[in-house]
């Protein structure tokens, strides 16, 4: 089960290579403004290009908080893509599932079963490849349930936190 889990989360990264530049705003922003923050300028206070020539209703830029900036910028550093940052995501996500419903008397094989079902989400490639940042938003709730379940307040707490850092609907899982 295990390596099943590793061979899902591998054949994702595969989406980088097969798809270097999707054609999506996110995607385009939120590279962007990576590169600003390695430049160190500030990526909120950029002009960023209409991807879309004007058919969408929007004002194109990075409009994620702070906290997607800081694990994108640095999967862009380290790998090259921002969306490497979800490849770390889904392996939180996985591990903090297993781990809590293990926790919560579930066998271990179970358990493991349950973090494969949720990287098996068919929407999954597609998100990931979009550069959507709900993976990232996903781990933060993951890491709060296996906090929860070994009754670590202060890591609950900071997990929560980072899900109100992520995006601006994580407030609601708090």
């Amino acid at each position: 089960v295990a390596a099943a889990v590793a061979v899902v989360i591998g054949a994702k990264t595969l989406l980088v290579e097969t798809s270097p530049r999707p054609f999506i705003d996110v995607f385009t922003s939120n590279t962007l403004a990576a590169d600003f923050y390695l430049a160190r300028v500030n990526p909120y206070a950029q002009v960023y290009p209409d991807i879309y020539g004007g058919g969408h209703d929007y004002r194109p830029g990075m409009v994620y908080w702070p906290a997607v900036l800081a694990v994108q910028s640095a999967a862009r550093a380290a790998f090259g893509d921002i969306r490497w940052s979800f490849v770390l995501a889904d392996l939180v996500t996985a591990g903090a599932v297993a781990a809590a419903l293990a926790r919560l008397g579930l066998s271990l094989r179970l358990a493991l079963l349950a973090a494969l079902a949720l990287l098996l989400s068919p929407v999954g490639p597609f998100v990931f490849e979009q550069a959507w940042v709900d993976p990232l938003l996903f781990g933060a709730f993951a890491l709060f349930a296996c906090a929860m379940a070994f009754e670590h307040a202060a890591l609950a707490g900071c997990a929560l936190g980072l899900a109100v850092a992520l995006k601006q609907y994580g407030a609601f899982g708090a």
